[in-house]
């Protein structure tokens, strides 16, 4: 049986010694992976990552939690191929789910992937963003103009190399421009630090 194991804990201020405010599993008997998770405004926790049966064609999977932990609802998000979900954002009127999603069979089959749902994970719309090369996104970040920054890495075709890739998204999903950074070294980027 496989299944999901998260783990908080509290840092008590000016001590050493960690002590856990809960521990709980989430999933079933597939293979559910956590990828990414964050406290939302709620005081819960959403958690997001993948699912697949025998660790075949992931697809999208999300935990929201109570303050508590207790498992407040889950969702699987089936595409026609596999999905994997990195990071969560949340928004004014639900969360931003972004990773990466096997688009066709081949060179260039996956794209970054960015999912809105609202605080009852239900979808409100999907985008991919890429082309010839293999694209996967690590994280996503608010800007200031209302849009949204997704960043991670894209593999060019037939090379081998990997580059940081940015897609700058407006507030409702459309690609605005997207750019490639990097020396071609495995590079991967993630956004801890755009604010």
């Amino acid at each position: 049986m496989k299944s999901l194991l998260i783990v908080f804990v509290v840092l008590p201020f000016l001590t050493s010694f960690a002590q856990i405010t809960f521990q709980k599993n989430y999933g079933s008997y597939l293979h559910e992976r956590a990828r990414g998770v964050m406290q939302t405004s709620d005081g819960g926790y959403i958690l997001v990552g993948d699912k697949s049966n025998g660790g075949m064609n992931p697809d999208i999977y999300v935990v929201k939690t109570d303050e508590s932990g207790d498992t407040a609802w889950t969702r699987t998000y089936e595409r026609t191929y596999s999905s994997i979900a990195h990071a969560v954002l949340e928004t004014s009127d639900g969360f931003l789910v972004a990773g990466a999603e096997v688009v066709t069979i081949g060179p260039g089959r996956s794209d970054f992937f960015l999912m809105k749902i609202d605080f009852q994970g239900d979808t409100v719309w999907t985008r991919t963003y890429g082309g010839s090369k293999d694209e996967q996104a690590f994280d996503v970040k608010a800007t200031p103009d209302g849009g949204y920054l997704l960043c991670g890495q894209a593999e060019e075709v037939g090379g081998g190399q990997m580059f940081y890739w940015l897609v700058k998204t407006s507030s409702s999903g459309d690609s605005i421009w997207a750019q490639k950074y990097g020396l071609g070294t495995d590079d991967r980027l993630y956004a801890k630090a755009v604010q």
